[in-house]
């Protein structure tokens, strides 16, 4: 039932990365897509590192945006609900969905027939 769950939650992301590849962003969209994979290549974090540190409770030092050191943070994000944050949104939602998907085990292939 999960596995299903989640590719249901698959398709469903992936309907919505379609309407924004084909929205107004044009060649911004593939911009954006490259933007979510390289954001999404990295490696998962550890749950146990992340809530056994101290320092995953501080907010980040000032001026800090983005990576980008004196970064205001007006600059670093879109507009708040602009077609690319919610093409970025989609592709995001595509690939964290798309990584659960291949953590779950498969179900064993089926007996050949005999």
């Amino acid at each position: 039932a999960p596995l299903a769950a989640a590719r249901e939650a698959l398709r469903a992301a992936a309907r919505h990365v379609c309407s924004a590849m084909h929205g107004t962003l044009g060649d911004g969209f593939l911009d954006v897509f490259s933007e979510e994979w390289e954001s999404n290549s990295n490696p998962m974090i550890m749950i146990r590192e992340a809530c056994s540190s101290v320092r995953s409770l501080l907010p980040p030092a000032t001026g800090y945006t983005a990576g980008v050191p004196g970064c205001p943070m007006e600059w670093a994000l879109p507009a708040q609900h602009s077609e690319r944050q919610n093409a970025a949104k989609a592709v995001r939602c595509l690939l964290l969905v798309r990584r659960l998907c291949m953590e779950f085990p498969q179900p064993p292939p089926p007996p050949p027939a005999s």
